[in-house]
């Protein structure tokens, strides 16, 4: 059931088209470079290879920087740009995030290829696809830059180029509208997540209006599928509701398992677990279950939990702690026969004692728990309750916003 870890609100990014990236002519241009230009070139693209061989993300980064930066400043551009470059951008698709530190040299990096490339004299489509897939690296990567870094200037770029190369309604213009909308929804700006949502909503009024209902599944549910999350952010229920619906309600939905469809019913699960609707909750539960084996052995994820409680006066006298609860999950998916199996409290690193604090932590994590929702285990078809799972509810300093908020927030709640 690890799948439902970070199911709800996962970024889920659609991936490049490979009408974009594959059968695109690479522009030949007359060489007439130095053996010194040449020799930086060889020894840069070797030293890729052998970093690469060595598995260090780190130097394979710098090596392809290096490469690319020559490659574009040699005049005319060295010939080999293009394909370095798209090197590079599926290095960057295929490292784990962040382990390259490159995040905020992307940008820097893709400005630096695609002026190159225009210099050569490239199809206009390299440079988008290098815009393109440079937005989509530069969201995987972007626990590596700075804060208040804008991550979306090469997404807007892309999204003006597709604008100019394809046709409106062509699958070109929604993949490169979806996608963008991909990373678009991930910014921190309210106006970027508006403009992810108006992208969604028009690449699929144009998968609407040019291409049966069985065609383009996918690209459907993932427009559904952003517009929803929009309005979950903005705390529109009913539009957030109608949108995952209307997900699940795309041609051939009912029988795929994929990650829209297992969003799409966790996040109904959210919507109507706050709104108090138990048996359609339970619905969406009982519907992830059919998807997802339930296993025995491996720790349960909550589809839904509601905001921590954090206790006010451990918050004034700075103290944490935790506690593990053993519970059952019944045949809904709710929480049942709720124990408390151990408590403990510390300031700092040293151990600390207090009664009156200990029940408060206890009631806190009880209460907590008996909103959970899960996905139940289905044994022949049928929803069967799982007894004596535990977990460890923890109260961290660091982890509490220390303010008051309600259920359906994101922040800890405060009580006195």
């Amino acid at each position: 059931m690890n799948i439902l870890k970070g199911l709800v609100f996962a970024p889920l990014i659609a991936l490049a088209p490979s009408a974009l990236s594959e059968g695109v002519p690479t522009s030949v241009v007359p060489t007439t470079y130095t053996s010194a230009e040449t020799i930086t070139m060889d020894l840069t693209i070797n030293a890729i290879e052998i970093s690469k061989a060595n598995h260090n993300t780190i130097s394979s980064a710098r090596y392809f920087e290096q490469a690319i930066n020559a490659a574009a400043g040699m005049q005319p551009p060295h010939p080999g740009l293009a394909t370095i470059g798209d090197q590079y951008l599926s290095f960057l698709r295929e490292t784990p995030e962040s382990s390259c530190e490159c995040g905020h040299r992307i940008e820097e990096t893709i400005i630096t290829l695609t002026d190159g490339l225009e210099q050569a004299g490239a199809d206009p489509y390299e440079a988008f696809s290098a815009y393109y897939r440079g937005a989509q690296a530069l969201l995987r990567h972007s626990h590596d830059l700075p804060n208040g870094y804008d991550h979306n200037r090469l997404a807007d770029i892309a999204l003006d180029m597709s604008s100019d190369l394809f046709p409106e309604g062509s699958i070109q213009r929604v993949e490169a509208q979806l996608g963008m909308a991909s990373v678009l929804s991930e910014s921190s700006l309210k106006r970027k997540k508006a403009k992810s949502r108006a992208l969604a909503e028009n690449a699929l009024e144009a998968l609407d209006e040019n291409f049966p209902s069985n065609e383009q599944t996918t690209k459907r549910q993932l427009a559904h599928h952003l517009m929803g999350m929009y309005y979950l952010s903005e705390n529109r229920l009913s539009r957030a509701e109608g949108s995952f619906s209307g997900l699940l309600e795309v041609e051939g939905s009912s029988k795929q398992d994929n990650r829209y469809v297992l969003a799409a019913h966790a996040n109904l699960v959210n919507i109507y677990s706050r709104r108090g609707e138990t048996e359609l909750a339970t619905e969406h539960c009982i519907a992830i279950s059919e998807r997802v084996p339930f296993s025995e052995t491996e720790e349960q994820y909550p589809i839904y939990r509601p905001a921590r409680i954090y206790p006010q006066r451990l918050l004034r006298e700075q103290v944490e702690g935790s506690v593990v609860v053993e519970f059952t999950i019944d045949a809904t998916g709710q929480t049942s026969e709720l124990n408390i199996i151990e408590s403990e409290l510390h300031i700092g690193s040293s151990s600390y004692e207090n009664t009156r604090f200990t029940r408060l932590i206890e009631e806190a994590s009880l209460e907590e728990i008996s909103e959970y929702r899960y996905a139940p285990m289905v044994v022949n078809g049928v929803p069967t309750a799982v007894e004596a799972v535990r977990t460890r509810v923890v109260y961290s300093l660091a982890k509490s916003t220390g303010r008051s908020a309600d259920r359906s927030s994101t922040y800890t709640r405060i009580r006195n």
